[in-house]
């Protein structure tokens, strides 16, 4: 008979407590049907009256507990004793963390901090004294095994020991468990009735295969590590709390459950936390916490869900400037440097993204990097000045001929997807959000094989977007009769009209410059009759809002999108049809 004194929850001690449980299991007619029920779950004999302490919240009694105002603590014995005798195989020890104070730390199996995540009553100030997952076995086990496993109880995430419930949660999601575990039953010991610490149920935490995708998050941990101190110590902010809270959350979620979406759902709520930090001038590189990047692109893998939200935002994060004389599109976005590993900068004009809807943040985007690459232009011209006629000649001709625009991307959207965008089938929420999230993450260097659709056909696509376009697609888009690449110069009055919805003036002025270029717009003029271009400004364009019409152009598609656009609004030159 072992001996449990010198321990006690408040004045109840367990040994006084476990010797009157065990002498009712030896004395009472009743054991069998109660070993029966403490074994198998059954409900085949009336339970005894008997204090249980913090172990068994929901039999402790007290208001609500049953019919009336006031229940008694009513328990099994037999779940007494079993529950103090299996107590033994969870040895405790002493082991050294490599914390600031280096002070020695009470460790048992399994046994973690608290994380306030994965439960309904989860809440960042919750007085806790720790959580602990119990295993729940699939088959038989003996003693020894159970000694084993007990023996060997930790977890390990990042070649580290798992100190809360959401490394705990990595480490099964990342490696599994084998030994017959099919599952977690996750106790919180939460301050509730009262002050009293109850082991509270947090949930079941089902053991699965390994999920592989859970060791990119190895890539944020520095990181994270970094946020969570500053969101929890001096003057901390509730939305920078909970930013970081809806990362955690994200995690365990997707290691519980798993799957793209929940993957998705963590570069949103990075993205998130970096938009908070960005508008919090104290968060920023001073205080330790460094903008988020450098994610490989195998985060974008792990999250594709095949959406159409989420191909618009992976082609829009990885806008880039060919020529390199603008940042890429995050600069206009948060106030950081042009690095591949940025830093905080001083808050310029370039931040154009504001609490606006999505489409005017994209328009706006547009139209900023449009007029930087301009400026940038005109004042190298005026920096060579006359020391170079030659040179200063070459950008003169580039300059009316057109140059690459600062709106190239590794990745494109189909038409398609650029038509739902139109029409407003798309959650733009989810765009914005995605948005922020993916632009952490490096451009692929190879293709990433994402399953993208297909076929252009049965498409929508208003005929002012195809023609618009024209004018802000990055790329040549012909050659001209010297063999030489033809770019068209944007005009940069158009933008402003489509914000104001002056759709049908905004397409006149692109009707001429595509003309100038070479091109034959349509509607063309018949022989001997004057120009049809202001058949535009009474055309009705009937759902097709102008600030939208914007945003859409600022969206990447490939030359091959281009091509069934130009067939929409272009007609062929003699040479072309003489080819055809």
């Amino acid at each position: 008979m072992r001996a449990y004194v010198g321990f006690g929850d408040g004045r109840m001690e367990f040994a006084v407590n476990f010797l009157s449980n065990v002498l009712a299991v030896l004395s009472n007619s009743l054991s069998e049907q109660w070993l029966e029920m403490s074994l198998f779950a059954t409900c085949n004999a009336q339970l005894v009256e008997s204090a249980i302490g913090q172990f068994a919240p929901g039999a402790v009694g007290g208001p609500n507990a049953t019919q009336g105002m006031e229940g008694e603590s009513r328990i099994n014995p037999w779940d007494y004793v079993l529950m103090m005798e299996g107590t033994l195989l969870y040895g405790g020890a002493v082991t050294k963390r490599l914390g600031v104070d280096q002070s020695g730390k009470a460790a048992f199996p399994f046994t973690v901090d608290l994380s306030a995540v994965g439960y309904g009553s989860a809440a960042d100030a919750e007085d806790s004294r720790g959580e602990i997952w119990l295993p729940v076995w699939s088959r038989p086990a003996s003693l020894q095994e159970i000694k084993v496993l007990m023996a060997e109880g930790r977890a390990e995430v990042s070649g580290r020991r798992a100190k809360s419930g959401l490394d705990f949660s990595r480490a099964i999601a990342s490696l599994g468990v084998d030994r017959g575990i099919s599952s977690f039953v996750r106790f919180g010991f939460l301050e509730r009735n009262g002050k009293a610490y109850i082991a509270t149920p947090l949930g079941r935490f089902d053991v699965g295969d390994p999920r592989p995708d859970a060791d990119l998050l190895r890539q944020i941990d520095p990181w994270l590590d970094a946020f969570r101190r500053k969101a929890y110590g001096k003057n901390p902010l509730p939305r920078i709390q909970t930013a970081h809270r809806r990362i955690e959350q994200a995690i365990f979620d997707f290691c519980r459950y798993g799957g793209p979406s929940r993957f998705a759902e963590i570069i949103c709520a990075l993205g998130n936390a970096e938009r908070e930090i960005a508008r919090t001038e104290n968060f920023h590189e001073a205080d330790g916490i460094r903008p988020l990047s450098g994610l490989s692109p195998d985060w974008i893998k792990a999250a594709y869900d095949g959406s159409t939200e989420f191909r618009i935002a992976l082609a829009v994060a990885n806008i880039y400037d060919p020529q390199q004389k603008i940042g890429p599109i995050r600069t206009n976005l948060e106030p950081v440097t042009a690095e591949r590993r940025p830093s905080w900068a001083a808050k310029d004009r370039c931040v154009v993204w504001n609490n606006a809807d999505l489409a005017e943040n994209l328009a706006s985007v547009l139209e900023r990097r449009i007029m930087d690459a301009e400026r940038k232009l005109v004042h190298h011209q005026q920096k060579v000045g006359r020391a170079n006629v030659l040179e200063r000649g070459i950008m003169d001709a580039e300059r009316k001929a057109g140059r690459d625009l600062p709106i190239a991307a590794g990745h494109t959207v189909d038409l398609r997807s650029v038509a739902s965008f139109l029409w407003r089938e798309v959650d733009d929420a989810r765009i914005e959000e995605l948005l922020w999230g993916l632009m952490l993450v490096e451009p692929a260097i190879q293709d990433l094989h994402l399953d993208f659709p297909s076929g252009e056909e049965s498409l929508t696509i208003p005929r002012p977007y195809a023609i618009l376009k024209h004018l802000f697609f990055p790329w040549p888009i012909g050659q001209t009769e010297d063999q030489q690449e033809l770019r068209i110069r944007p005009e940069t009055s158009i933008l402003p009209l489509l914000r104001a919805n002056r759709v049908g003036e905004a397409c006149v002025i692109a009707m001429r410059r595509l003309r100038a270029s070479g091109f034959l717009p349509m509607p063309h003029a018949r022989a001997g009759e004057a120009s049809r271009d202001m058949e535009w400004l009474g055309s009705q364009f009937s759902g097709v809002e102008g600030r939208r019409l914007a945003a859409a152009l600022l969206i990447p598609i490939s030359s091959g999108s281009l091509k069934i656009l130009s067939g929409m609004v272009l007609r062929q030159t003699e040479e072309e049809e003489n080819q055809t």
